[in-house]
C-alpha cells in the first residue's frame, strides 16, 4: 500500500540480519571473546527515522512509500499483537533515552556494517508486490 506503518516515531540503528549473524559467529568462534564474559553492543551504522526508511524505500523501489504513525491503521494490520508491539516501541524509547553506546559491530565484522540502503537494494524483491 505504499506505507510504512509504525505507531511510535523514533530513530533506530537498523542492522542487517546477516551482520547480526556474522557478529554472533565472530564471538562464538573466538574463545577469547566467547569465554571472557564480555558484552558486545551491536547496532547498524546509522540512526534513521521511519521517514528516512520510507524515503530510502521510495528511492529503491521507484514508487512512493510514506511513513504513517496512525495507531488505528497499525492495529488493523497487527490485530491482537498491536498492544504488545506498541508497548515495545514505546518502552524501548524510554529504556535507551540518553544512553550512549559504543558500537562493537565493525570490529567483530572486520569491515563496515551494511547500511540500510545497501540491504534494501540487495533485498528489494521482498518489497515488490
Amino acid at each position: 500500500r505504499g506505507e510504512l506503518v509504525i505507531p511510535v516515531p523514533r530513530e533506530t540503528p537498523f542492522i542487517a540480519p546477516e551482520d547480526c549473524g556474522a557478529a554472533a559467529a565472530a564471538i562464538l568462534l573466538d574463545d577469547s571473546r566467547c569465554l571472557n564474559g564480555g558484552e558486545y553492543t551491536i547496532q547498524g551504522p546509522e540512526w534513521l527515522t521511519f521517514d528516512d526508511v520510507a524515503a530510502k524505500l521510495t528511492e529503491i523501489l521507484g514508487k512512493p512509500v510514506s511513513y504513517n504513525d496512525d495507531t488505528d491503521i497499525f492495529r488493523s494490520y497487527f490485530g491482537d499483537m498491536s498492544d504488545t508491539l506498541i508497548e515495545f516501541f514505546t518502552e524501548s524509547l524510554v529504556d535507551y533515552e540518553g544512553c550512549t553506546f559504543k558500537n562493537d559491530l565493525p570490529a567483530l565484522l572486520k569491515r563496515k556494517p551494511t547500511t540500510l540502503a545497501t540491504w534494501l537494494e540487495d533485498n528489494q524483491g521482498a518489497f515488490k508486490t
